[in-house]
């Protein structure tokens, strides 16, 4: 979380259009600081463009040592404004090594010059890519799984439903980390959390039009039953201290409800976020945009531990 989040957070109620202007100029700024970090940051994976009729998809793989291993298709979180691809190495690297799959951490479209239309073509074009070259990449085509943190949740979950639109079961398991599924409730009608204020308005307003609010594949808690129906098993985690957490149990519900297997776990006393620190060093590009109480659980080894608790339970029920 940056340093112009925490300065807005909570300070100012009502939020008047100057004030939603304000943050989101300070926060694309930030943004497109970011991007620009997210290009020449180390990574222990290796970068690799997907090219496309129209454009080129960049990713960071993290090859499995095994062969015909299972491929986790990683989208990487930050309101659909922040973060990129390459900005989560140790996460992605140790998660990929633990389950004993590779990694593909997809560098989607953002905010502010492009919306969910965007990113979830990037999303579901990278599956079919890595599919339609497992072997290339010493993967299993019949065994890849998306995983998301926040907004990648949002997004790992929206491209499950839209495969099941297109009739394609591309993915064995969908993979959600504190998701952010609900794009049309007040976000400050979800309550206290680590996540809060005016940056959630401005996340919304940048990713979608006020009309697209409810589609299914912009807030995956609207979807009918129908919809669904036949998605993939799921694996969600939650964080405690976050506003988002009912969402997430909500959208648990609907899968149950109608035959999809799910387990799911809250991590006890962790705020939003808290996984993408929880792995190794964390450079100091990616530190100057987390807040306080992030950095000093950092420091104390509880956001690791907590974070290790998680994907012992991922690995449990992949």
């Amino acid at each position: 979380m940056s340093c112009a989040l925490h300065y807005w957070k909570g300070e100012i109620m009502g939020y008047p259009r100057e004030v939603i202007e304000q943050v989101k100029e300070a926060v694309c700024k930030e943004a497109a600081e970011m991007r620009r970090i997210n290009k020449i940051v180390p990574v222990t994976g290796k970068r690799l463009q997907i090219t496309q009729p129209d454009r080129q998809i960049d990713v960071v793989f993290y090859p499995s040592e095994k062969e015909h291993a299972p491929l986790i298709l990683g989208f990487h979180g930050g309101g659909f404004l922040f973060g990129g691809c390459a900005m989560n190495d140790a996460m992605w690297s140790e998660t990929g090594a633990q389950l004993g799959a590779a990694v593909a951490s997809v560098e989607y479209r953002k905010s502010p010059d492009y919306q969910w239309r965007e990113a979830l073509a990037d999303a579901y074009d990278a599956a079919v890519y890595f599919q339609n070259n497992a072997e290339e990449y010493g993967i299993n085509k019949n065994d890849i799984s998306v995983m998301g943190c926040s907004a990648g949740a949002n997004l790992a979950a929206s491209v499950c439903l839209y495969a099941n639109q297109q009739k394609n079961h591309l993915f064995q398991r969908q993979i959600l980390m504190y998701p952010f599924l609900d794009s049309a409730t007040d976000p400050d009608s979800k309550g206290k959390g680590s996540l809060e204020g005016p940056i959630k308005y401005v996340f919304n307003e940048l990713h979608r039009k006020p009309e697209e609010a409810k589609v299914p594949l912009v807030s995956p808690v609207f979807a009918e039953k129908k919809e669904l129906e036949g998605l993939p098993k799921t694996i969600i985690c939650y964080a405690d201290q976050d506003n988002l957490k009912a969402e997430g149990q909500k959208y648990a519900e609907m899968l149950r409800n109608v035959g999809v297997g799910v387990d799911d776990m809250v991590t006890i006393g962790m705020p939003h976020g808290f996984y993408e620190s929880g792995f190794g060093k964390i450079s100091e590009g990616e530190m100057d945009f987390l807040g306080d109480d992030v950095k000093e659980m950092i420091r104390n080894g509880k956001i690791a531990q907590a974070s290790q608790e998680c994907l012992e339970f991922i690995k449990k029920h992949f």
